[in-house]
C-alpha cells in the first residue's frame, strides 16, 4: 500500500498548477503536435499542381481549437477535394499515406515521454 500525505501549504499550489499552469502547457502541446503532424505530412505531399500541398498550409492557418477543464482538442482540415485519393489510393493509384506515416512518427516521438524504465 502506498500512503501518500501532502503539507496543507502545497495545496495552493498544486489548485494552481492545476487551474492554470497544465491546461496552458497542455494547449501549448497540442498546438505543437498539430503543427508538426501537419509539417510532416505537408512534406510528404506529392507536388503536380501544389495545391494539395497548399491546403495543408491553409489547415494550419485555420485549425480550431476546442478547450474544456481536461481536454484541448485542435483540427486541422485539408479541404481540397481529392486529398483523400492521394492518402489512401484509387484503383489506379497508390496510397502516398502521407498524413497516415506523419501521424504514426508523431505518436512514437509521443510515446518517448511516457515510457517507464
Amino acid at each position: 500500500m502506498l500512503n501518500i500525505q501532502l503539507d496543507d501549504q502545497i495545496t495552493p499550489r498544486l489548485r494552481e498548477l492545476l487551474n492554470a499552469e497544465l491546461p496552458a502547457a497542455r494547449a501549448r502541446m497540442t498546438s505543437e503536435l498539430l503543427l508538426d503532424t501537419l509539417q510532416r505530412t505537408r512534406d510528404r505531399n506529392p507536388v503536380r499542381t501544389g495545391r494539395s500541398r497548399a491546403g495543408w498550409d491553409t489547415a494550419q492557418a485555420e485549425a480550431t481549437t476546442i478547450d474544456s477543464t481536461t481536454t484541448t482538442e485542435k483540427q486541422g482540415t485539408n479541404t481540397v477535394p481529392y486529398i483523400a485519393c492521394l492518402e489512401y489510393g484509387t484503383s489506379r493509384m497508390r496510397p502516398v499515406a502521407m498524413l497516415r506515416r506523419a501521424l504514426a512518427e508523431v505518436r512514437q516521438h509521443i510515446a518517448k515521454f511516457f515510457r517507464l524504465s
